[in-house]
């Protein structure tokens, strides 16, 4: 097996191009020997030549099932076992592997070989790592769970990061679809029960604070980063129930399901994205109230004795008293501001940047009389740095959904007009101030664009006409499109420092979507207020060995979603085969499915070896443990032995 390259003239100038394809050397009945076509590789294969014997061999050892003694490169191993797949897909197996163990060559019936339900494992092992590189399990054992609980706690977390759901489904999930209860040792033992599942849960969430606080440790620890900057935000989830109580009351839903009672989660991030500290706050609470009580709850990081990290909001949270209080406790801050913005500032900008989709940022740092006129203290130490910011991007989508809101409000306009000619339909001019007045409400953001006039009869009873004009809101509406300002305590810092960090915010945005999508924070099945805290408490946790992970795989330029990788992981699966010897011995064999190029890139990122976690019995062994198992069962009292029945069954299924 070897790569050559075929060169063809495909134009008319008589280019030469190239096209890559993997051979294999066969000899002819008649002594002659010939190239046999296995894979093309394609015109834009961009190997370079002195690896494509190092690839060779490694696509001949995973094919042939051989470990190999060195390490090879990532891409070279990478695009080894993408065309390895892709040669089995189409019947290659390759040549056989000679160092076979005689001791496990049995002759079986092939008329007897049975494959039980696959179970899900690759995704389980990956998250199990996640978990053990923060320490998750011992970290439970120190707060005095035990060793069989602390295990059911990372099953818990593995289940919301994989399978999002109920207590109900993500105890069926464990039992019927996933292998995770075998990975972490709990298969010899008779399964969870609903009600422990709840019960670990509210434990769970009695030790947040602890939880919370070593994670967070073990993290910085882990990858060496500094909390020096903390990301605050606040985001609900709505209920489906009544509202009674503190924490299930009506407030403003940012889903718009305003039939539902809100929950408020409340949550801060360093830099790099990992949870710092979460609350759960009623749905009634305002966003600009809790800045304070979750700054005052937050760990305690060693560089807090020096300085305070900078604290990021966004314009919902950026008061006037929130940032007065941040100033009095010495901490720095960068927020948008709630003011009115100026036209753009005249002359070139002082910084121009590009972003990776290709839009154009203009920065432009206000003059100090700016500054003085916005009513400032005199104080030097307590001057800000103002930066009016206008990004290409941003004003295309703005002007499209001004330009649609607008073309909704002049249809209403339109339609209102047209029906005072016409019979059944609003005339009197209260009634038609009446549904302007609506409208105006409805179309709140365009509504002031736009300066309206109704005409009346001679009687002042019936209106004749409404026509309607751009106001000079409109104008100035169009030209501060896209644009927004910036305030930060640091007067000291460049532009570029100022906006990359942050842009960085929208790494909170992204946080809540994927808790929300992803990891299952909504809906909400619980009615008791200590199960729906921790509900959210368990994402959160969730959210931990997530963003471990994805902190990993970009530093090896792996830039997929949770989604993503989840979608990718699903197929490497657990599958169990039963098969009879001539001897009419059952032999059960139980192993992991051989990963895909994707699956084994995503392990190697993590120092995983993809192996296919091979476990084998005779049925003797087997029948023994089911004897003892039934044994057991005779053992119980009726009441006792009903009630583990079932339990005991799955037990059996799965084992």
């Amino acid at each position: 097996m070897f790569i050559k390259a075929v060169v063809s003239y495909t134009n008319k100038k008589r280019q030469p191009q190239y096209a890559y394809q993997l051979v294999q050397g066969i000899r002819t009945p008649d002594n002659k020997v010939r190239h046999k076509l296995l894979l093309s590789l394609g015109t834009k294969w961009s190997l370079p030549k002195p690896q494509w014997p190092i690839l060779v061999e490694r696509i001949e050892d995973i094919l042939s099932g051989q470990n190999s003694l060195f390490e090879y490169d990532a891409e070279v191993d990478r695009q080894a076992r993408q065309i390895a797949e892709s040669l089995r897909q189409r019947g290659w197996s390759g040549p056989a592997n000679t160092q076979t163990n005689q001791h496990n060559l049995q002759t079986v019936d092939l008329d007897s070989i049975e494959h039980e339900p696959p179970r899900s494992a690759g995704a389980e092992r990956i998250c199990l790592q996640a978990l053990r590189q923060l320490d998750f399990i011992n970290l439970l054992e120190s707060l005095n769970v035990n060793k069989k609980d602390a295990a059911l706690y990372a099953a818990l977390v593995i289940a919301r990061m994989l399978h999002p759901g109920s207590e109900r489904e993500t105890l069926r999930w464990m039992l019927e679809d996933s292998a995770v209860l075998e990975i972490l040792e709990l298969h010899d033992q008779l399964p969870p029960s609903l009600d422990k599942l709840y019960r670990l849960n509210e434990l769970l969430w009695k030790h947040r604070v602890a939880l919370q606080r070593a994670l967070f440790e073990r993290e910085r620890n882990l990858f060496s980063i500094a909390a020096t900057v903390v990301f605050y935000d606040l985001t609900n989830v709505h209920y489906q129930g009544r509202a009674d109580g503190e924490l299930k009351c009506f407030g403003r839903s940012k889903q718009k399901r305003n039939d539902c009672p809100p929950i408020s989660l409340g949550l801060a991030l360093d830099a790099h994205g990992f949870p710092l500290h979460c609350e759960m706050l009623p749905g009634k609470v305002s966003e600009c109230d809790t800045l304070q009580k979750m700054l005052n709850k937050l760990i305690k990081l060693p560089e807090s004795a020096q300085s305070r990290p900078t604290v990021m909001m966004d314009a919902g949270i950026a008061t006037e008293d929130n940032i007065e209080w941040l100033s009095k406790g010495n901490y720095d801050w960068v927020v948008v501001s709630r003011r009115g913005k100026p036209l753009a500032p005249d002359g070139k900008p002082n910084l121009q940047r590009t972003t990776s989709q290709g839009s154009k940022v203009c920065v432009w740092r206000l003059p100090p009389e700016y500054e003085d006129a916005a009513q400032h203290r005199a104080d030097d130490d307590a001057k800000e740095a103002f930066l009016y910011i206008r990004s290409e991007n941003k004003k295309a989508g703005d002007t499209s959904i001004v330009s649609r809101k607008r073309q909704l409000y002049e249809q209403k306009l339109q339609k209102l007009h047209q029906g005072l000619s016409k019979k059944y339909c609003t005339k009197r001019v209260g009634k038609v101030h009446e549904k302007l007045g609506r409208l105006k409400h409805e179309y709140s953001k365009v509504s002031q664009h736009y300066t309206i006039d109704v005409s009346e009869d001679d009687k002042s009873i019936n209106a004749t006409a409404v026509t309607w004009s751009y106001s000079s809101q409109c104008q100035k509406a169009d030209e501060q499109a896209g644009s927004y300002m910036l305030r930060t305590s640091h007067t000291n810092w460049s532009d570029d420092r100022i906006v990359k960090i942050y842009w960085s915010l929208t790494d909170m945005e992204s946080t809540f979507k994927s808790m929300k999508s992803e990891l299952g924070l909504r809906p909400l099945w619980h009615q008791l207020n200590r199960r729906i805290q921790a509900h959210l408490f368990i994402t959160v946790l969730a959210y931990h060995a997530v963003q471990t992970l994805r902190f990993q795989f970009r530093q090896h330029d792996i830039h997929w979603s949770w989604k993503s990788i989840r979608r990718r992981l699903r197929n490497w699966m657990r599958v169990t085969t039963t098969l009879k010897t001539k001897e009419h011995r059952t032999i059960t064999n139980r192993q992991d499915v051989r990963p895909t190029a994707d699956q084994a890139r995503l392990a190697q990122a993590l120092n995983m070896k993809a192996q296919l976690h091979r476990k084998r019995w005779w049925g003797k062994e087997k029948k023994i443990a089911r004897n003892v198992v039934t044994c057991t069962i005779w053992s119980f009292s009726k009441k006792t032995g009903y009630q583990y029945l079932r339990r005991i069954v799955f037990w059996l299924m799965r084992n």
